[in-house]
């Protein structure tokens, strides 16, 4: 907190573009990266798995489920141990969408 502080109180000397590119330099900030893709489709319906590392919830990962063109996204599981159990559960619910009738395939 003191050195978000310290930035803050410099005032126009940093501009809130830099503060914040310092703040995420010192938080540890990690880029993600989607681990494993399932796309699964039945008629015009087409569902999304993103097995993402490290996670936003989870520590180690989430779980994306992303439904009608993208405008629902909800992450029904993530971890916060291995990121493999997000890729795991990606492949679990892939086959729970094919019993239902999607044709699903990785990639």
């Amino acid at each position: 907190m003191r050195n978000f502080m310290h930035i803050r109180n410099a005032g126009a000397a940093l501009s809130a573009t830099t503060a914040a590119l310092i703040i995420g330099a010192v938080s540890g900030a990690a880029a993600q990266e989607i681990a494993a893709v399932q796309t699964c489709v039945r008629g015009e319906e087409t569902r999304i798995l993103e097995a993402v590392s490290p996670g936003e919830i989870g520590a180690a990962c989430d779980l994306r489920y992303i439904r009608e063109g993208g405008s629902n996204v909800s992450v029904p599981f993530h971890a916060n141990n291995q990121a493999s159990w997000c890729t795991n559960k990606a492949a679990e619910f892939a086959a729970n969408l094919a019993r239902e009738g999607f044709t699903c395939s990785a990639g």
